[in-house]
């Protein structure tokens, strides 16, 4: 009898347990309900303009940027400006050593001297061969080859003058001067080093004409390069603090300047 009360007490128990859980639980379920409607917020219906913003960063550099270079190789002698240096155009900013070109100079002058010299001498020897052909002295192919001769030594004469300017020329090269009026924002090379300017033409100074136009070279996705308009409103925010205004807006002429990648379309 005993064990039979236990377990029916048991049971209701358990029974009233699982009621209050239930109760307990649609209570929650319905107070989570309301606490959790939505929230509506109502303005006046008004007309705006819908401004579609393109987001790009890029890198700001002068207008004009010029990068000056050597066409000739050899070793650095001297340097006449730095980093910041105004400079004005067809002033002299570095030298290459010249003693190789000034030999090279003179190996040519040498060479036209002896060039001109064998001209002389055909000369001489074509009027010779003139006269004795005239009077049937010789045959008409000792006639044909003075002449030929002396052909040959005007033409070897015209080339030791090209020979020579060319050395010339690349003797002025030692001295580089700059293109434009501007500042040296870019130096690459120190006295004593060696510049080669056999494949390419190697970079010496960069001058930047007017620091005062510049222009943004701005990375744009292809997704969004066709809503960049010509004449667009652009905002600069630069990424190291400043004691300025962090954002500058403006209306300018903007060029496009895109590079062909392997997805584009």
């Amino acid at each position: 009898m005993a064990s039979g009360r236990a377990s029916r007490w048991v049971k209701r128990s358990i029974i009233l347990i699982v009621l209050g859980g239930l109760v307990g639980g649609g209570a929650w379920y319905f107070a989570r309900g309301r606490n959790s409607a939505p929230q509506y917020q109502t303005v006046p219906v008004a007309r705006g303009d819908l401004t579609q913003v393109v987001t790009a960063t890029g890198q700001i550099g002068p207008v004009v940027n010029v990068q000056v270079g050597s066409q000739i190789s050899g070793i650095i002698k001297k340097l006449f400006v730095d980093y910041n240096s105004v400079v004005k155009s067809n002033q002299v900013i570095a030298e290459i050593d010249p003693s190789t070109y000034k030999v090279n100079v003179l190996k040519a002058e040498a060479e036209l001297s002896n060039a001109r010299a064998n001209l002389a001498l055909a000369q001489v020897q074509a009027q010779r061969a003139d006269a004795l052909y005239t009077n049937s002295l010789i045959a008409a192919a000792d006639h044909d080859t003075a002449a030929a001769q002396l052909q040959q030594a005007k033409a070897q004469v015209q080339s030791s003058e090209a020979a020579l300017e060319n050395a010339k020329v690349d003797l002025s090269r030692c001295t580089i001067s700059a293109p434009v009026d501007g500042v040296v924002i870019s130096r690459n090379v120190d006295v004593g080093q060696t510049v080669a300017a056999s494949f390419n033409t190697p970079t010496l100074f960069v001058i930047a004409n007017d620091l005062t136009k510049m222009q943004i070279d701005a990375l744009v996705s292809e997704a969004d390069i066709g809503g960049v308009a010509i004449i667009s409103s652009w905002t600069l925010t630069p990424t190291a603090p400043s004691r300025a205004s962090s954002a500058k807006s403006a209306t300018a002429l903007l060029p496009i300047k895109m590079s062909s990648t392997t997805t584009a379309s």
